[in-house]
């Protein structure tokens, strides 16, 4: 039981399981938008949004690609210097072409069940 008068730090959210870096908690939030994946680690977005429907390699890059009826996000992450795959682009897209991804679409997205392995994997 903590001392009288001590402040209680509270715990620090975990999605999935997984503690998640501040960073990650802010591209949860409700006004979060994909631009505020740029920058995590693989491992945070994978807590975040689970595995992807597509991943994709290509020497040095990944894609990975989750989808929503409505929509799909883009994540295109790079190794850095520490070896580790940061994302350098998050993309939310319409699934039909030429049209603008419908509001809410990103909020489908963290909110849809997670896969425990990506459904198609390609080499590029």
């Amino acid at each position: 039981m903590p001392a009288a008068g001590a402040v209680r730090k509270p715990p620090t959210p975990a999605r999935n399981g997984v503690v998640l870096s501040a960073a990650a908690r802010a591209a949860t939030g409700a006004s979060a938008t994909p631009r505020q994946l740029i920058g995590l680690e693989g491992e945070d977005v994978q807590a975040l949004l689970g595995q992807p429907f597509l991943l994709k390699r290509e020497a040095a890059a990944e894609l990975w690609q989750y989808r929503a009826p409505s929509c799909v996000l883009d994540v295109f992450l790079y190794a850095g210097k520490d070896g580790g795959q940061r994302v350098t682009h998050a993309e939310l897209r319409a699934r039909r072409e030429n049209a603008r991804p419908p509001a809410g679409c990103y909020a489908q997205i963290l909110n849809a069940p997670r896969l425990s392995t990506p459904q198609q994997t390609a080499k590029g």
